[in-house]
């Protein structure tokens, strides 16, 4: 995973390498091919959320997803809209 500069990264746990997989995993059956490029970190303040979807609703839902799945708070949400993305699939 990326990191974004200067935001620090902490080591993940066992724990929270198993948080960030079932994150992606859950956005992946949401979304289905309607979303590319998934990341998910956690860091000090959050999850940090990345990737594309076709329209604003889905990166809200996305951050919703997540915050539900693992009880934290979303701290920055750099999924990009990209309106293309919408007719996608996989």
């Amino acid at each position: 995973m990326s990191q974004n500069p200067g935001i620090p990264t902490l080591k993940l746990t066992s724990h929270g390498n198993e948080l960030v997989r079932l994150v992606v995993t859950r956005l992946k059956a949401r979304f289905g091919g309607q979303m590319r490029d998934i990341d998910v970190a956690m860091q000090r303040d959050g999850l940090i959320l990345r990737g594309r979807v076709g329209t604003y609703y889905g990166k809200q839902m996305a951050q919703e997803v997540a915050a539900e799945v693992t009880g934290l708070t979303v701290a920055f949400n750099d999924i990009e809209v990209h309106a293309k993305d919408s007719l996608l699939s996989t």
